[in-house]
């Protein structure tokens, strides 16, 4: 496992329009940028 020094990208918001897509991803859910584990489990 490597470290890198770039932030990992995230998902843009047009990707939550489509149904299949906001589904797999719990609605948007985990998404937030701060503790998103917690988050998506609540």
């Amino acid at each position: 496992m490597t470290i890198s020094a770039e932030r990992p990208s995230r998902p843009s918001p047009a990707l939550l329009r489509q149904p299949a897509c906001a589904l797999a991803l719990g609605f948007g859910a985990g998404l937030a940028p701060r503790a998103p584990g917690t988050v998506g489990s609540l």
